[in-house]
């Protein structure tokens, strides 16, 4: 045998052990990559044979991902889609790990700065959570609030903002009202704000204060009243007619 045909021989005999011997080698017209799949990350080496690393730029783009964020590639590799990753971690990081205009339970000062609608319409919608549905979000209109806000008394036996100020000041504090009030159905405002129950007695037609009002003073009041009956000498206090019906 010629000294070069058994270089060549031994030379492709060592290379074929060398390529045994490790992770990566030729088998079937295959190139064996050598690992296998398991808990953080697999097992097995890298390929051997070769020397270097590959380049991000020389493998393949994933092109459903240009559809998917919007994106160009411009060198059509998975440099391209890194880029992409890159992006939107650096714009989550940017925003405090979330969307920059939501609403967060845990932050401050998020509705005051929203321009007020000062005229309330029964179409204006609201949000909600949904107690009844794992506290969902949902939308109500101010009308089906309105609604079911109202649901406990007679739309035609409630009585909002009755205005009392003209009885200012009241002998011994007390106020009339224009119909007898239902039990605890009173809520009773001065200059806006609602007041305790301690702070006035209801009986009838009447609301007796604790305490004496200035002329500067108003108040106001909702309740439900009860129906006027007969009584036997007309309706209503005194009467509509001389004995009644």
């Amino acid at each position: 045998m010629a000294t070069n045909e058994f270089v060549d021989v031994l030379v492709a005999e060592v290379d074929g052990m060398i390529r045994n011997a490790t992770l990566g080698y030729a088998q079937g017209n295959k190139f064996v990559l050598g690992g296998t799949g398991g808990a953080g990350g697999g097992s097995g080496g890298p390929p051997r044979g070769f020397s270097g690393k590959l380049l991000q730029t020389h493998v393949t783009y994933d092109t459903t991902e240009a559809s998917t964020m919007s994106g160009t590639a411009s060198s059509g590799s998975l440099l391209d889609n890194l880029n992409h990753i890159r992006y939107i971690i650096d714009n989550i990081v940017a925003s405090g790990g979330a969307d920059a205009n939501a609403v967060h339970i845990n932050v401050a000062n998020e509705i005051a700065p929203i321009d007020e609608k000062t005229v309330i319409d029964l179409e204006d919608i609201l949000i909600i959570e949904d107690s009844v549905d794992i506290f969902s979000k949902k939308s109500i209109t101010v009308s089906n609030l309105k609604t079911a806000v109202l649901s406990g008394y007679s739309s035609t036996n409630t009585i909002f903002g009755e205005d009392l100020t003209s009885q200012i000041p009241a002998v011994s504090g007390i106020y009339t009202t224009e119909n007898s009030i239902v039990e605890d159905t009173l809520r009773l405002y001065i200059n806006g704000i609602r007041q305790r129950k301690i702070n006035y007695v209801v009986s009838g037609y009447s609301v007796t204060l604790s305490e004496t009002l200035l002329s500067e003073d108003d108040i106001l009041v909702d309740y439900n009243y009860e129906d006027v009956t007969a009584t036997g000498y007309g309706e209503g206090a005194y009467g509509s007619s001389s004995y009644g019906e």
